[in-house]
Order: C-alpha cells, then structure tokens, then sequence
C-alpha cells in the first residue's frame, strides 16, 4: 500500500495560506529548531473518502491542492476574500481535474485527456483568456473555448501561470500564451496599448529556424521559458536581469522566443523560471542558473546584480564533488590514481528536479532531499536564520569586506535581512522522501512521504561543495599530509583547463572548447570539478557525462561541457579564436610544466609554501589572483 503523502510547509503563514495544517517545531540540528507546518490526511477536508493529494500549487497569497479524484480545494485568498482554513472550488464540467496552475490572483485547472481547460479569479490583464468582454474577477471555473482541441488541433498537454500571464501546451508541441504582454512574456510583439492579450494566441518562434516541438513550460514573473524535446531551452519576454539569457537587455522585453544558446551543447531536461531568474538542469543532474542574483538565487556564493550567462551550481555537482574526495583519499594514501571504472561514485545521488519561485530556489535529489537557496527572510526555505553577528552585508556592485572569502553563503542586504547564496539542504526533512516543491516568495510546500530508513546505498547524505570543504578544514586540523595530498581549488580550476588542452582537438580534428571572459586561478565558480584534476575524472568515464551531452558523437566533449560550460557555446567563434592564439598554447605549456614541478599543490592556507621554479630554484606560490594566457 503505497502511504499517504504528507506535506510540510515553511514560511509565513499570511492570509491564512497554510490552510488547517498544524504548526509544528522540526529539528534542524542538535542546537537549534525550526518552525514549520505540518498537513496530514487526518487534517485535510478529503480524509476519509479514499482520496490523497497529488498536487499542490502556490501564488503569493493562495495555496491551491488537487486531489486523486480530481477535486480542487484553497486555502488563502485570490482576491482579497479569505478562504480558511480550506474551501473546495467546483468545476461544472463532467470531467476530471488532472492538473493546476496559480497565477497570482487567478487560478488554471486541466481536464482529464486535456479536453478544457477552466480558470477563475481575477481577469483585468486578461490572464483568465476568457476574451475581452470578461468581468474583472470571476468566483467560478469557467472554460477558455479557444484551448478547446478542435480549435487549437490537438489536446492541452501541459498549462503554466506567472503573475499576469498564463501558457498552454498543446500535445502537438505548439504553445499558446494570454494575459499581460508588456514585457512581451507572451511571446509576440504588442499590436495595442494597453498590451494584454485576452483570448489564447499562438507562440511563434522565430521565422529563421524550425519550429521546434515544445516539451514543458515554466512561467516567471515576467518572462517565460519552453523546453522542446530535444533539450533545447527558449527564452522570452523581461530581460531587465538577463533572465532570458545572453540575448541583451533590451529594453521591453524580448520576441519572439529566442534559444539559449549557452545551453546548446547539453541536454536540458527539466526549466523553472523565478520572478527574475531561470533555471535548468541537465540529464547528468548539473544546475545552470542565470538572470538576477541580488539575493542568492544562482547558488554560486556571489550576490550579483544580473548575470546574462548560465552559471553551473558547483555546490549540487555531486559527483564531481564524490569524485574528488576519492581522489584525495587515494593521495593520502599514497595510492596512483584510478584508472578503472567508477567507485563509490556509481551511488551518488543527484538532482532530479528544479523550481523557482519569487528570488528562491529548489532542486531536489534522487536520494528524497531537498536543497535551497535565495531570499530567506521570513525563513521561508526551511534554514534556521543566523544570528546577525555571522552574516556578512553583501549588496551587489560593491567590493568584498576586507579579508572576505571570494563565496559566501549567508548574508543580508539593505532590504533583505537573510541570503543564501549557496545552495543548503533542508536537514530537518531528512526522515522524508521529498517528491516535489513548490512556493510563492513567502512560503513554500514540500510533498513527499515518510521515509522508514535510509537503504544503505544512500545511507550517507551526499554533501554540497561548501559541506565537503568544510569537512576537509576540519579534518586537516587532526592531521598533516604532504602538500601534494590536498588540491587546492583555485589553482586546480586551472589545472582543469590545462588537462582539457589535449581533447580540445577531436579525433575528427574539430575544435570545441570553451571561451570563458578570463582564465583566472580565482574563477572557482565556473567550474564543477570540485578541486580535482580533469584528467583523473575523465578515467572515471562517469555515465553522467554522457547524460548531459547531446549527442552520442558529443560524449567525448562531455568533460569540456563539465568544467567550464557556463559561458559561452562550445562551438562558437570566440572559442576558436581564443584557442588558437599562440598566447593560449603557451599558457597550456605554462600550466603543464608548473603542475608537474607540484606547484599547485599544497592547501589553500599554506600559499607560502616552498616550490620548484622552471629552474629548479625555490618559489613561495602566490595566490594572487592572474591569468596565465597573457603575455
């Protein structure tokens, strides 16, 4: 008998959002607990008619859950009536809710077999699609007759709300988009002031190129993204944060949609979009983010304005990071390196699942673990605040504390009081199996069941970047390793790219690589080899390289994809002009001859240590931050 999903929420509780569920204290650690709410079957309306939850959808002030039998129940408000703790909506239609969407003041829901699709609440930007002469809010479902499947030519397969625009897509791949378009998040370019579409229009892509076949849809704030079946991941609409990615920040948004073309060398299986980022992850369970990261929501440990170009989370990479405690097991032990097959890598867990919400974060694990990152203000992502004391003030275009580390992971802002910019787990859901997300910027929803035990294959909770290195810091201090038994990050970012130099060139005498703006010993945060030379990673012939590639005739780029994808297209024209200059072929020799002479070897906080120059003098190692393909 499969057991009842329990869901546990976090946040604040305004307009009575949490419905009847109970407010309970979890532990999150051996000092410390945290607040949360607790709903069980025993407290939910739909106890006792041999129904569960199956669905939850969120906006800013409305939770809305959707049960087995297809029955629609709210709590909070659309509209500024408060349904608590919980009111049932009725659709009058003899069909079967499948699926819902919450708008911010509007909800959408899916019949079964895709044959309507209903939405009510409030319309004055047209987002319930129901045409212009529609009053500004309804209280009951009502069908939008132009989704219907013998006008638009095949079944609504999927449906997606923003703020004040709503998307559906067709099983035939095509999208259809309505509401607010001042931002062009509907994907066409505005024919009237105000620019609201009231009644479902067609998405067209881009003359140019085919006419892809969309797979999923992810709606933020004011932008939208598509995924087709390929992989391939579209982007349209504000772009005030480079939140469509590297298309420019034009100013009114961006249409038609336009594909991210950073991403064109991995396979993309599942988006989310946040009030002013996007995310994406890949079939290996790699994250990319980009678009604003003013309170933390990339998870790369920066606060940043706006960052145009995905940026890899390093800190969910694990198996690069299980892959580098191996090889730094091996150093100590003075063993050669592997050259066999995987290891203890075979059962690492990875993300299986992404979503955004307001400035917040999620990804989701295969092991049943939650991870977040972002705004956290009202203690919102489930983390315990830290006293004020142990955060630093970071706002972004100003200049790092003096002393400061280049990441960070808890800070605040002038208007915000609590920041996480890198990404943490949610330990005190460790007894439960997590099988999805969702929130609004104050609150979110974890569904999942009660976990018996952990099988001993995911016995041991695979840690994030920042989790391993501090394990390390303390490991260090009980015992002493030669300086060669600890790589150290930076510099081994480097070294990544130097032991890419020889797979540059492929046996078909193609160049790929990857043109990054700087190929600094500081850039930590565009890699994902997590401290470990690339040479011995790429021995490991890890099976997750080969899920995030494209094509089969790409797995063998699927190391140059790892380290340093996050900027531009690996086959675009400024990698190949950088990779043929002589500096960058001299730089390559550079960084062979010092790694080898162990130059970059020893722990960060030994930069001192003596080394051997070209020739043979001693050197103290500098940790000043260059590049080595200058003159």
């Amino acid at each position: 008998m499969t057991p009842a999903p329990v869901l546990i929420g976090f946040g604040a509780n305004y307009f009575q959002v949490m419905g009847p569920a109970k407010q309970v204290s979890l532990p999150h650690d051996s000092e410390s607990n945290i607040a949360a709410y607790k709903l069980e079957n025993g407290d939910a309306p739909w106890n006792g008619q041999n129904d569960s939850l199956i669905q939850v959808a969120s906006s800013v002030s409305a939770t809305m859950f959707l049960t087995s039998s297809g029955k629609i129940y709210m709590s909070g408000t659309l509209h500024g009536r408060v349904e608590s703790p919980m009111t049932r909506t009725i659709i009058p239609l003899p069909l079967k809710c499948v699926e819902i969407a919450c708008g911010r003041h509007f909800g959408l829901a899916r019949m079964e077999g895709g044959l309507a699709v209903c939405s009510w609440g409030a319309g004055h930007f047209g987002q319930l699609g129901l045409g212009p002469e529609s009053a500004p809010f309804i209280h009951s479902p009502a069908v939008i007759q132009p989704l219907l499947p013998h006008v638009v030519g095949s079944p609504i397969k999927n449906i997606c709300a923003g703020y004040w625009h709503a998307m559906a897509l067709t099983e035939a791949g095509e999208i259809f988009s309505w509401g607010c378009n001042r931002n062009l998040q509907c994907g066409m370019k505005p024919v009237k002031d105000p620019p609201t579409i009231t009644s479902p229009q067609i998405v067209r892509f881009d003359h140019q190129v085919e006419q892809p076949k969309i797979a999923k849809l992810a709606a933020g704030r004011s932008h939208s993204v598509a995924l087709d079946e390929n992989g391939a991941v579209y982007c349209w609409g504000s772009c005030n944060y480079g939140q469509c990615g590297p298309v420019g920040r034009r100013r009114g948004g961006i249409a038609p949609p336009k594909q991210v073309e950073a991403l064109s060398q991995v396979q993309i299986v599942n988006i989310a979009a946040g009030d002013s980022h996007t995310l994406a992850l890949t079939g290996g369970g790699r994250v990319f983010g980009w678009g604003g990261g003013f309170e933390g929501q990339l998870g790369i440990g920066s606060i940043i304005q706006l960052n145009p170009k995905p940026k890899l989370v390093s800190d969910l990479d694990f198996m690069a990071i299980e892959a580098n405690r191996e090889f730094i097991e091996e150093q100590k032990n003075s063993q050669k390196l592997q050259t066999g097959g995987v290891q203890r890598s075979a059962g690492v867990p990875k993300v299986v699942s992404v979503y955004a919400s307001g400035n917040c974060s999620f990804a989701t694990s295969s092991a049943g673990d939650v991870y977040v990152w972002g705004c956290n203000d009202v203690g919102n992502l489930g983390i315990p605040k830290p006293d004020a004391s142990e955060l630093t003030y970071f706002e972004p275009g100003l200049p790092l504390p003096p002393g400061s580390a280049l990441r960070h992971c808890h800070t605040y802002s002038f208007d915000s009081s609590h920041n996480i910019a890198l990404p943490k787990r949610i330990d005190c859901l460790k007894d439960m199996n997590i099988t999805s997300v969702t929130a609004s910027p104050t609150f979110v929803w974890c569904m999942g069941t009660k976990r018996i035990r952990r099988e001993a294959a995911d016995a041991t909770i695979p840690m994030t970047d920042e989790e391993r290195q501090g394990t390390d810091q303390e490991e260090t201090k009980s015992a002493e390793y030669p300086a060669v038994a600890r790589v150290d990050r930076k510099a081994s970012s480097s070294i990544a790219n130097a032991a890419i130099a020889p797979i540059l060139n492929d046996s078909k005498g193609n160049e790929s690589g990857t043109a990054n703006e700087s190929f600094d010993e500081g850039s930590t945060s565009k890699h994902s080899m997590g401290g470990i030379p690339t040479a011995y990673v790429s021995n490991r012939n890890l099976k997750v390289m080969d899920d995030d590639t494209m094509s089969p005739g790409a797995s063998a780029l699927s190391l140059g994809n790892m380290s340093d994808r996050s900027s531009d297209d690996l086959q675009s024209p400024k990698a190949k002009k950088i990779f043929s200059k002589t500096s960058f072929k001299k730089g390559v020799a550079k960084f062979a001859r010092r790694a080898s002479l162990g130059a970059f070897g020893g722990n960060k906080n030994t930069s001192n240590t003596p080394s051997l120059d070209s020739s043979g003098k001693k050197s103290a190692s500098k940790t000043k931050r260059r590049s080595f393909f200058g003159n």
